[in-house]
C-alpha cells in the first residue's frame, strides 16, 4: 500500500469525502494533506503514526511505508520495505494490529513481573508520562 491508499481509507473511516475535511479531522494543514496526496513530500512519522493510530494500525508499518517512498536508495528502500511485509505478516499471525506499545497501552506502564529492587522506577530529574 501507499500513503495515499492509507489517506483513502482514512476518509472512509471517518465518513468523509474531501481531504480539506480530513485534514481538518486529523488536525492537519491543508497544503500538508495536499502535499501527501500529490506526492509532492512524504508523510513524516509524525503523520504517518498519528495516521496509523486513526485506522487501528500498527504506527511502524505506515512509518516504513512513508519511509519506503522518501528513501534515496534501493537498499534503503528494501529495507523499509521489508519491515513493513514482516509488521503485515506479524499482524495477520495475530489477527489484529498489535497495540501494546501505544499511548495508554496497559504495557506502556511497568509489569510486576519487571519489577527489581536493583532497577529504578523513576529517572531523578524526569517527569513521569502521562499515558
Amino acid at each position: 500500500m501507499r500513503t495515499v491508499e492509507y489517506l483513502d481509507e482514512a476518509k472512509k473511516k471517518l465518513g468523509v469525502e474531501s481531504d480539506y475535511a480530513l485534514a481538518k479531522a486529523l488536525k492537519w494543514s491543508r497544503p500538508k494533506m495536499s502535499q501527501y496526496r500529490n506526492n509532492v513530500h512524504s508523510m513524516d512519522p509524525y503523520h504517518a503514526a498519528q495516521l496509523a493510530v486513526l485506522l487501528g494500525k500498527n504506527p511502524l508499518e505506515l512509518i516504513a511505508v512513508s519511509s519506503a517512498e522518501r528513501a534515496k536508495s534501493d537498499d534503503e528502500k528494501q529495507f523499509w520495505d521489508s519491515l513493513r511485509q514482516a509488521l503485515e505478516t506479524e499482524t495477520a499471525r495475530q489477527g489484529e494490529p498489535s497495540n501494546k506499545w501505544w499511548p495508554g497501552a496497559e504495557s506502556n506502564h511497568r509489569h510486576a513481573d519487571f519489577q527489581s529492587a536493583a532497577l529504578p522506577t523513576e529517572l531523578p530529574g524526569h517527569a513521569r508520562p502521562r499515558w
